[in-house]
């Protein structure tokens, strides 16, 4: 069920008790309760996705799949400006697309002092650290990012 924007204000301004007082929010202070409502729904579908594995029709509305090229030199790649959370990676190679396994920053380090472990071009991994997300191998070319982005803030005005 879809409400538009100005049926929630209406129904704002009713639970505060705003029309029979005769008072109304500000636009501003609407604004700013619609975003914190609209990321607590994203926030909310979010953990449930952690948890289940099901993304929400809510949810789903944010995927948003890129495909980039990390820096070859040192593996790394910025996250997009719009970027909430990671859904999935991927990658080429071989002419075969390749899922790329998440290693958290412990494993990252005994993986990249591992001669026995390291990861190769079919077998990818990667990492979310400092702002950026870091590949190994470093020269691994082209990564499909399946991410939620950030939900744009609700306007209301005239």
């Amino acid at each position: 069920m879809s409400v538009s924007i100005n049926d929630f204000k209406v129904y704002i301004s009713f639970l505060q008790n705003k029309v029979q007082s005769g008072g109304s929010t500000t636009t501003a202070q609407f604004t700013e309760l619609a975003h914190r409502a609209q990321m607590s729904v994203f926030e909310n579908d979010w953990q449930l996705y952690l948890k289940t594995g099901e993304m929400s029709d809510f949810l789903a509305i944010f995927l948003v799949t890129a495909t980039l090229n990390p820096n070859p030199l040192t593996g790394y790649l910025a996250y997009p400006s719009d970027y909430q959370h990671m859904a999935g990676v991927r990658s080429y190679y071989g002419l075969k697309e390749r899922k790329v396994e998440y290693l958290d920053n412990k494993a990252w380090t005994e993986v990249m002092a591992s001669q026995l472990m390291a990861p190769t071009r079919s077998f990818p991994k990667y990492t979310e650290y400092a702002g950026e997300i870091r590949f190994l191998p470093r020269d691994v070319n082209i990564v499909i990012l399946d991410y939620l982005r950030e939900p744009v803030k609700p306007v209301w005005a005239y």
